[in-house]
């Protein structure tokens, strides 16, 4: 029979408090992982016959809050853009009860000291859309302003896209935002710079929207907390970048330690989306406790290139893989519930600085059923790493961990 041990448990409800912990049952299956609970209420003191779909702000050091009417995500973006700069104090968004429809993404840049705050009664949900892949039909040279596009129609001015293989695997190729249309030419808003991965953006790769609920630039101190968002598995094809429910980048330098400090993603829920769940590049204490993934098409959570933090209490039910830790440093994934996964936990070497990939934590983890490996060392460069606690359901021995020469492994018979 396999049991979690109290300290799992405890930590699960300590790190979830919007969510009603379910024990498991004799054989370690869950009837029903979680279920949403109903937080606190969203809105501020006097504020409670406000009904319409929008949200209630307060800047850095005020005290009152002003309630801003929702008529796009760009309403959002543009009163945190808004907002002076300030040395101290912290900004507050309060999201009131609606349906809040996200046509590409809720950009927040820059602003440090920020609190997001929702509600069972606050759901974000990508906007119905066709499949909007099409293709180049020339290859792109570096300092292009002008692509060649099959099915222009299925292209907006004004939005952003990305470039992937044709087969759509691998990172993207290339990004860019489209000034203007005309015939089979999409104008560039600025001209094409090659990423450092990229040789060649051939001729016929996909071209493929950039849509996701929240893209975080460069914040410190920044919680996400009680959103709830339902993808509805909008997109054609898997992918990293977009269709993301929160994809947040820090100041990201490759080879060096993040500067940027300080995000939480906490009681939000993550629903049927075709890219990645939660995913942070070049930060440092991030946590991501207390979630909610279900039917996530790549990476439910991802510590991504030179990054560290905390993956703790989460339930994932159906992802391609439950926690990615990839080119992290000094992380810790413990007390999270990982189901029906390709792979429970990957851990995944890109970049060989020998500071990067070790010194990461997985500990009393909850992993299985799944479809291959509960825990998989995908490359040898990932040293010195410490596997402790874990319960694994429906693996095989070898199945259980594969891979992880150079780490201390620590199984029960």
């Amino acid at each position: 029979m396999f049991r979690l041990s109290a300290f799992v448990i405890s930590l699960l409800i300590a790190a979830t408090p919007g969510f009603s912990w379910q024990a498991p049952t004799a054989d370690g299956e869950f009837a029903k992982p979680m279920e949403l609970g109903q937080p606190p209420s969203p809105y501020p003191p006097g504020d409670l016959g406000i009904e319409s779909p929008g949200f209630f702000l307060r800047p850095h050091g005020e005290e009152r809050f002003e309630f801003v009417r929702w008529e796009s995500e760009d309403s959002l973006t543009d009163a945190l853009a808004d907002l002076p700069k300030a040395k101290e104090g912290t900004a507050e968004v309060r999201m009131a009860p609606g349906r809040y429809v996200i046509e590409q993404q809720v950009l927040i840049q820059g602003v440090d000291r920020l609190t997001i705050t929702g509600g069972a009664a606050a759901q974000f949900v990508f906007a119905d859309g066709p499949d909007t892949t099409t293709s180049l039909t020339a290859p792109v040279q570096e300092g292009d302003v002008v692509l060649r596009v099959a099915h222009t129609g299925k292209m907006r001015e004004g939005f952003n896209y990305q470039v992937y293989r044709a087969d759509g695997k691998g990172d993207r190729l290339l990004e860019f935002s489209v000034l203007a249309i005309k015939d089979d030419l999409i104008y560039l808003s600025r001209a094409v710079k090659f990423m450092p991965h990229v040789r060649e953006v051939p001729q016929g790769a996909a071209v493929i929207e950039q849509v996701n609920f929240f893209r975080v630039k460069e914040c410190n101190d920044l919680t996400l907390e009680g959103l709830h968002c339902d993808g509805r598995h909008r997109g054609g094809v898997r992918t990293h970048t977009t269709y993301c429910g929160v994809h947040a980048t820090g100041h990201y330098v490759p080879h060096k330690r993040a500067t940027t400090k300080g995000l939480t993603v906490r009681n939000c829920s993550f629903r049927n989306l075709k890219g990645r769940g939660v995913v942070f590049y070049g930060m440092e204490d991030v946590f991501i406790e207390g979630n909610y993934f279900e039917h996530i098409r790549a990476q439910a959570m991802e510590i991504d290139h030179f990054a560290s933090g905390h993956i703790r209490g989460n339930v994932v039910n159906g992802a391609e893989v439950g926690v990615m830790v990839n080119d992290a440093y000094e992380s810790v994934v413990e007390g999270n519930v990982l189901r029906h996964c390709q792979d429970g936990i990957r851990f995944r070497e890109i970049y060989a600085d020998d500071w990067v990939n070790t010194g990461n934590v997985a500990r009393d983890n909850l992993i299985g059923p799944g479809l291959r490996y509960g825990i998989y060392f995908q490359f040898e460069g990932c040293v010195d790493n410490l596997v402790e606690g874990n319960v694994f359901v429906g693996y095989g021995k070898n199945n259980r961990v594969f891979g992880g020469e150079g780490n201390d492994i620590r199984l029960a018979d």
